[in-house]
């Protein structure tokens, strides 16, 4: 008997085949054996192509895809991506508007104070904006400082920090208007020197005319009330008109 039939009779038996079977029978059962295991290493040598070739194509599909971010409330501008044109640098902030009691006037009576001795303030119809301008006058027969503050003060100063002051004015005779801005501590102590726009003529009757002035605040906490005003103002000679004031922070 041959080595390949004995291996054989080893794949088909658990003991040493006995040697006194037919030799066809034999050859015959090896052979069937044989061609059970071709296929058996066949049909799993495909089987594992196709394993490999369905994770392959799972691999690709999976490498494709983007990134899943876990987080979608992300804000980091660095895991973001770049908006088509965009420019990574900070974006210039102007100045910023505070708080003004009837900035335009509209109210009667408005919310100002008066500046000067014998100054009297008046809500009137002739306005740049709005329904209501004022109307600053005084009762001094000779030439007088004569203006309206800002009541109550709201602002609160930062140190180091540019105040601008603007204010519209305009009158029926040629006078010369101010915005003036003067820091001053919580119980009404100087804490600055004041500032004082530079002098604007009011020389046409019928145009409203922009004063303004910048302050820089040497505190912090300090109250900044604005003003403007008119030196030479008299009695039954004029009138100062005031609309539209404002005061912003910023560069």
């Amino acid at each position: 008997m041959t080595d390949r039939l004995r291996d054989v009779f080893a794949d088909l038996l658990d003991d040493e085949p006995p040697m006194r079977l037919a030799v066809p029978v034999v050859m015959a059962a090896g052979r069937r054996r044989l061609g059970r295991r071709r296929r058996v290493v066949v049909g799993t040598a495909i089987g594992a192509l196709v394993a490999f070739g369905a994770a392959g194509t799972a691999l690709a599909v999976r490498t494709e895809q983007p990134p899943v971010v876990a987080d979608r409330n992300v804000t980091d501008a660095s895991v973001l991506p770049a908006a088509s044109g965009s420019s990574t640098a900070p974006a210039s902030r102007g100045p910023t508007a505070t708080t003004l009691p009837d900035p335009g006037f509209e109210h009667s009576p408005p919310g100002w104070a008066t500046f000067g001795p014998e100054t009297v303030l008046t809500p009137v119809g002739t306005a740049r904006s709005g329904r209501r301008a004022l109307r600053i006058t005084t009762t001094v027969t000779r030439p007088e400082v004569a203006g309206a503050t800002n009541r109550p003060v709201l602002v609160k100063t930062v140190a180091g920090a540019r105040y601008t002051a603007t204010c519209w004015a305009r009158s029926s005779s040629p006078i010369d208007a101010y915005v003036k801005l003067q820091e001053y501590t919580a119980d009404w102590q100087r804490a600055g020197d004041p500032a004082a726009s530079a002098p604007v003529r009011l020389a046409d009757p019928a145009r409203w005319y922009q004063v303004t002035v910048t302050y820089t605040a040497a505190r912090t906490g300090s109250q900044l009330p604005l003003t403007v005003y008119t030196d030479d103002l008299r009695g039954g000679a004029g009138a100062l008109l005031v609309d539209d004031c404002s005061l912003t922070v910023g560069p």
